[in-house]
């Protein structure tokens, strides 16, 4: 299975020594607002602050449609 990277130009070049030798596809997305990133290092008892976040039916539909929507591919989009 193939390694997926996404990130800044930056992110991705501090990352190529794993890649020498290897064959590589680079995709350059269209400039959309970056995600927000957690800071490396975030202690664990810092999620016990969001657990719970999501109500037991908002956890089973979002499981459901990882599993629907998991193998379908759109070959027009991402």
């Amino acid at each position: 299975m193939p390694t997926i990277l996404e990130g800044l130009r930056e992110e991705i070049v501090a990352r190529a020594q794993e890649f020498q030798g290897k064959r590589v596809r680079l995709m350059v997305l269209d400039d959309e607002p970056t995600p927000p990133r957690l800071p490396r290092g975030i202690p664990a008892a810092h999620f016990n602050r969001v657990a719970g976040a999501l109500s037991d039916e908002e956890v089973d539909a979002l499981l459901q449609a990882i599993e629907e929507g998991c193998e379908r591919i759109d070959t027009e989009r991402w």
